[in-house]
């Protein structure tokens, strides 16, 4: 009797034991652990436009056979592709569970946040909350852009038709900075710009971007700086931002020209120039004298007929062999009352140093190929200082000298801009800009645009 007694209880202890274990195994999968779970994509995936992207949940505790997933919502942007279900095992670190893949496209750029995912588990419907995604551009799909930045933050792109309106208003004779970008491309082959008429257009940076040597076909939506440019419109009216042309290399290895679309600024009248309070003087500044003596001399009025040949006299100067044309030159310009001014560059230095360059290049190759060492080396050394003499000479040959007629000086060109300070006739200018109708000219502390018929361009 005891025995029997004994046996029922073993067998219930048993039972109990059986049950404890299959109940640990299983698990509970409570409403705290359903909160946390969220279908969140697979990681080491990019996630591009019009390409799968991949999502994972892992439910705890739970078989395949006791879940079963309702088809996720669809929308004309994001389209369900698949999904899948298996069994995950069992680890030290984690328990039994439900795998759930599923798979999405997204048809354009953004931050999404999925509708929540509707599940039954053991027959009790439950949802899961997707995790928050951002979608970028596929590389394969995506053009490349140029854009221009205005110095306020105006941006123009070449992925936009042509603006109706002006884009931005500014008065003639300011400076606008503006930076030209490169988006969504791999390699700038080439790039190239027009001149605006009536304007002064200038490149001041150009970038890394502009180096043809290879890049890593690292996808970014970053800005990439091109070049920065300073235009001067100096005309009223609208103006036609000048021409841009980019060859790219966009990232799915095809070439493509871009070119920005036609728009234009709007140019207004110049804002008045500030009367200067401590009152210019006109010519007297204009000489930088060498002497007392010069500084007294009385200058009189020089005709249109003196200053032509005055520019004669100082072409040929600049042309001669002999000294005798620069002590003509200085002989009139005393006869005219002017200060004794610096002398023209003689252009025969330069064509001597082309020769001195050929010259010692051909008996170098000689020496070298004779083997006289010592000779040699006599001739590099030459051939060093004529090279750095051409370098010179064409640098001095490449300034633009000329001599002026009485003409007024302005901070802009407009006929209605008011003079700040005025040249008298005869005097000896370096000419810096220039536009159809109006040269930028300084000598010594002065400088400003006068028009182009006041100016004698010495050849």
């Amino acid at each position: 009797m005891i025995l029997r007694n004994s046996g029922k209880k073993l067998v219930l202890i048993c039972t109990q034991l059986l049950l404890s274990f299959f109940i640990f195994a299983q698990g509970y999968l409570t409403n705290a652990i359903l909160r946390e779970l969220r279908v969140a994509p697979e990681t080491e995936q990019q996630f591009y436009t019009n390409t799968d992207v991949k999502f994972q949940v892992i439910i705890p505790y739970v078989n395949p056979s006791q879940v079963d997933v309702s088809a996720p919502e669809q929308s004309d942007i994001v389209t369900f592709q698949s999904m899948r279900r298996s069994a995950v095992a069992a680890t030290e670190n984690s328990p039994l569970g439900t795998k759930i893949e599923l798979v999405f496209r997204f048809s354009k750029k953004g931050t999404y946040k999925l509708p929540s995912l509707v599940v039954r588990i053991r027959n009790i419907p439950r949802q899961i909350q997707f995790k928050e995604i951002s979608v970028n551009i596929n590389p394969m799909e995506q053009l490349p852009l140029m854009i221009v930045e205005f110095e306020d933050g105006t941006q123009v792109s070449s992925e936009f038709d042509s603006p109706k309106q002006p884009v931005i208003n500014t008065p003639a004779g300011k400076k606008l900075k503006l930076k030209i970008y490169l988006q969504y491309g791999m390699q700038l082959i080439q790039f190239n710009h027009s001149l605006p008429v009536d304007s002064i257009f200038t490149q001041t940076a150009t970038y890394e971007i502009t180096e043809l040597k290879y890049r890593e076909k690292i996808f970014s939506e970053q800005l990439v700086p091109v070049a920065d440019y300073e235009w001067t419109p100096l005309s009223k009216g609208k103006i036609a931002f000048p021409k841009f042309g980019f060859t790219v290399i966009a990232y799915n290895g095809n070439k493509y020209d871009l070119f920005m679309p036609i728009f234009t600024i709007n140019v207004e009248d110049p804002v008045a120039a500030e009367e200067d309070s401590s009152g210019i003087e006109f010519f007297t500044a204009a000489f930088d004298f060498s002497s007392e003596q010069e500084k007294g001399q009385e200058i009189k009025v020089v005709s249109e007929e003196e200053c032509k040949k005055l520019v004669e006299l100082r072409s040929a100067e600049r042309h001669g062999v002999w000294f005798s044309a620069a002590s003509k030159r200085k002989a009139f310009e005393r006869e005219l009352g002017l200060p004794d001014k610096q002398g023209e560059f003689p252009v025969i230095i330069f064509y001597l140093s082309v020769v001195f360059v050929v010259l010692s290049a051909v008996i170098f190759c000689i020496f070298i190929k004779r083997k006289k060492h010592t000779g040699s080396v006599f001739v590099a050394v030459l051939f060093i200082c004529s090279l750095s003499l051409l370098i010179f000479s064409w640098a001095r040959k490449s300034v633009v000298y000329a001599v002026t007629l009485d003409t007024a000086l302005c901070s802009i060109p407009e006929d209605i801009a008011e003079a700040k300070s005025k040249l008298v006739a005869g005097s000896r200018v370096k000419v810096t800009e220039q536009t159809d109708k109006w040269v930028y000219v300084k000598t010594g502390d002065i400088a400003g645009w006068c028009p182009k018929e006041k100016v004698l361009i010495i050849r």
